[in-house]
């Protein structure tokens, strides 16, 4: 499990002080160590419990740390592989997986998975996006966007998608999804408003890569949640500044993505 630590997310809620990461290291990395430290401070509390979080006010109790779902894929070893992650996770007390059309066969593996763990699964909080299907894909096609959703739910074998975020909406150049970028309007805003509404998805999102861009979509006030990826992480924190603020601000959960910058520590 160790060498998939760098595909963990961490769930800031709607605070992310700068301290934070420290942390969530001790924590969740070297949770003996963090332990001692605990006992000489009197805190009082072990830190090897996975502490729980209400995602913004999306109204979701997740642990703090989640699964990425890039890997729970033929990308990382396929259905054996999968269960033995997912497995291991739920034993640390993790309850939400984030997973994406994008990530080749994850929805499939995972869904498979769930399948065999039964009423175990039942446990776990799913997060899945919007963006490369069908393929080609084209972002403005609604009937094509809600047809995605369908399948995602028939492959991970839910009715209800937990979260339901855009993935990449601050890079034109991979999926255009704006008819105008600067009111945050366009098929994709309809498509998650009508699912919403009818109850297939409890929360929508946003799952970008960028700072100033991301921060813009943040302050529409559209949207239940943000992941930010590779922006907040154990080597850079350029979302401190701006992006973390705006999501505050507007008491959104905070999904913070490669919280070990990948394959780089």
């Amino acid at each position: 499990m160790r060498k998939y630590l760098w595909n963990f997310l961490s769930i800031f809620q709607t605070e992310a002080p700068k301290d934070i990461l420290p942390e969530f290291i001790a924590r969740h990395v070297f949770p003996s160590f963090a332990n001692s430290l605990t006992a000489q401070n009197g805190l009082g509390h072990t830190l090897d419990t996975m502490r729980q979080r209400i995602l913004g006010n999306t109204g979701l109790s997740v642990g703090e740390i989640a699964l990425g779902g890039l890997y729970t894929s033929t990308f990382g070893g396929g259905v054996a592989e999968t269960t033995r992650m997912v497995e291991v996770a739920m034993d640390l007390g993790v309850s939400l997986i984030d997973t994406a059309p994008g990530y080749g066969d994850s929805e499939e593996t995972l869904g498979q998975v769930f399948h065999s763990l039964g009423s175990k699964a039942d446990k776990l909080l799913i997060s899945t996006k919007l963006g490369g299907r069908p393929k080609p894909f084209d972002p403005r096609d609604a009937k094509a966007l809600l047809g995605s959703v369908d399948e995602s739910r028939r492959l991970l074998g839910r009715d209800v998608i937990d979260l339901l975020s855009i993935h990449e909406p601050d890079r034109p150049q991979l999926y255009d999804w704006w008819d105008n970028q600067e009111t945050c309007s366009g098929p994709v805003m309809d498509v998650l408003n009508k699912l919403k509404s009818d109850g297939v998805v409890r929360a929508v999102g946003l799952g970008g890569t960028t700072v100033s861009e991301l921060t813009h979509f943040v302050s529409s006030g559209l949207f239940d949640t943000v992941l930010t990826a590779f922006q907040y992480n154990a080597l850079y924190r350029e979302a401190v500044d701006e992006l973390l603020p705006a999501a505050k601000a507007r008491g959104m959960g905070i999904i913070v993505g490669s919280v070990f910058v990948m394959p780089s520590l």
